[in-house]
């Protein structure tokens, strides 16, 4: 097949070595097949059974990849690199190319050379750096080939806001897209709400709170809505306006239809994320007496993140491709 290298040399000499090393395994598995003799006996044909096997698994491997890395030396594939760079919310650099070990299905290792662009995503310049981060990710995933899309925040207007312009940024018009406020959060604000009322009692307010948490997990949101207007009418402290517009406007958008949700099998919370929040960021990189420059912190953060997703050989794999040339 063609391929261009972008007259790198790197990616040019291992193209050149696997084609080699293809063709030493081809002669090899040539010789295996002129040498063998027909055998009836059971430990020879196992025997002859494991080298066959070994023999073709080299390669398969070799074989696929020098096609994996003729792909990865191409100019196409460099030109796809260069438009997810520019498109990064974060400045990303091309540091050239880097060694990487792929196992493939017969269990053989070979090394190629793949480029290796590098940004940190841990320092974060408001919501807007947020979404444009976000954005990036979800073109990644191919986002638009989904069938159905659920955002789950909590009800704080800047959000919303800017998730309806990232639907259209990702052209999801046609696309099933569910909005949700994380079901916990409301149910905070339900109590707050209840607490405000200071002539009920402690139990009236909760049975208050209790009734309206399961109208909202049965989807009766119109009787919902209605409650909520009658508790809160001729009230006008800023405490009561705060709570009301928060349940009304959210009821109203549909974020609140945690019903339907239940029934499509999708969450109603977003606990998963603050608690990978909390367990993977805050417990290593906030605490009394912790203080972090920030290169040293976007550094840690990217080490845990490879941790906590048991992705650690990766590092492994690159930290060990290139020999020491000195120590401390």
């Amino acid at each position: 097949m063609p391929y261009v290298t972008d007259n790198d040399s790197k990616a040019t000499r291992r193209i050149a070595e696997i084609e080699q090393r293809l063709q030493e395994a081809k002669a090899e598995f040539e010789r295996w097949l002129a040498g063998g003799q027909a055998s009836t006996d059971a430990a020879e044909l196992a025997q002859r059974e494991r080298e066959g096997k070994t023999l073709t698994d080299r390669l398969q491997a070799l074989a696929t990849a020098l096609e994996l890395q003729r792909a990865l030396a191409s100019a196409a594939l460099h030109e796809q690199e260069r438009r997810l760079a520019k498109a990064s919310p974060k400045k990303m650099k091309d540091f050239g190319y880097r060694p990487v070990t792929v196992q493939f299905l017969g269990g053989v290792e070979v090394k190629l050379m793949a480029r290796y662009w590098c940004r940190m995503d841990g320092t974060l310049k408001g919501p807007d750096e947020v979404f444009r981060l976000m954005e990036f990710y979800l073109r990644e995933l191919e986002i638009d080939r989904a069938k159905e899309v659920l955002f789950i925040a909590d009800g704080a207007r800047w959000i919303w806001l800017r998730v309806t312009q990232l639907w259209q940024r990702l052209g999801l018009d046609g696309v099933r897209c569910r909005e949700l406020v994380d079901f916990y959060h409301v149910v905070e604000h339900v109590y707050a709400l209840a607490a405000l009322n200071k002539s009920w009692s402690a139990a009236q307010r909760k049975r208050w709170a209790t009734r309206q948490r399961r109208r909202l997990c049965r989807g009766e949101l119109k009787a919902f809505i209605a409650e909520v207007q009658r508790l809160c009418r001729g009230k006008r402290a800023k405490g009561w306006a705060r709570e009301r517009d928060y349940l009304l406007r959210n009821a109203r958008a549909g974020r609140l239809d945690y019903a339907k949700a239940r029934r499509a099998k999708m969450p109603i919370g977003s606990g998963t994320m603050e608690s990978t929040v909390r367990r993977v960021v805050n417990l290593r990189l906030k605490g009394a007496g912790i203080f972090w420059h920030e290169d040293h912190a976007e550094q840690m953060l990217l080490l845990r993140t490879y941790y906590k997703s048991k992705h650690w050989q990766v590092l492994t794999n690159e930290a060990f491709a290139t020999p020491l040339t000195c120590a401390a």
